[in-house]
């Protein structure tokens, strides 16, 4: 059972509390939303928080909101039996002030963003794609780093080696012997000309492509 009380208007900082303590408050609340403004942008364009930080973000948007209901002068406070993530069991509890809208947040935040399972996709990007003209033009070396794995017995990693945008179709395909090694070193007998982009390929054994991923040019020096 969770219980407000409504925010003293007499209690302009808590009782003893710096000058500077209303600003500061005031200012930490700003810093939040900017960060949570930054991670809204970061998702549109792409780039999620990974889910191994969601207890930061919830951490930070509770110590933000515990340091706000403290210094504006609000007041909450949390009476009964909350049941905790950490418990299996309710945990009889009394606090109040920025540390009980701390609390609170830090348990609304845990139900309101779930942990997300894990992926089963295999993670193909490829760290580097670097290539090397051996003397002879017609005679290149490429060098890929990708992130080292672990596949099931029923699937292998191929690298792929093309001249389009897409890679498709591909120049060449060769056969990733161990992917747990993070890297795999091409010669062909081929300018460099034909030879500008590389992708890896998730296959079962019947040849099929089970993920596929992102594109990446190849780096001539």
């Amino acid at each position: 059972m969770v219980k407000r009380s409504h925010p003293d208007p007499r209690a302009g900082r808590p009782a003893g509390a710096p000058r500077w303590w209303l600003p500061a408050s005031a200012g930490v609340l700003v810093l939040t939303l900017l960060f949570f403004m930054g991670l809204v942008l970061l998702a549109v364009s792409g780039r999620e928080v990974p889910a191994s930080s969601r207890f930061l973000v919830i951490f930070i948007l509770a110590i933000a909101a515990g340091l706000g209901a403290s210094g504006l002068g609000g007041y909450a406070s949390l009476e009964g039996k909350l049941p905790l993530w950490i418990d299996k069991g309710p945990v009889a509890m009394s606090v109040g002030g920025g540390i009980g809208v701390m609390v609170l947040m830090l348990w609304l935040g845990d139900r309101a963003l779930p942990a997300s399972p894990p992926s089963s996709k295999s993670d193909l990007r490829l760290d580097s794609v670097t290539g090397t003209v051996l003397g002879d033009p017609s005679r290149v070396q490429v060098d890929a780093q990708f992130r080292r794995t672990t596949l099931p017995a029923d699937k292998r990693l191929s690298l792929l080696l093309g001249k389009t945008n897409t890679c498709a179709p591909s120049t060449f395909r060769a056969l990733v012997d161990s992917p747990s090694q993070g890297n795999m070193v091409v010669f062909l007998n081929r300018p460099k000309t034909e030879v500008t982009c590389a992708e890896l390929i998730l296959e079962d054994m019947s040849g099929t492509v089970t993920e596929r991923g992102p594109v990446s040019p190849i780096d001539w020096r």
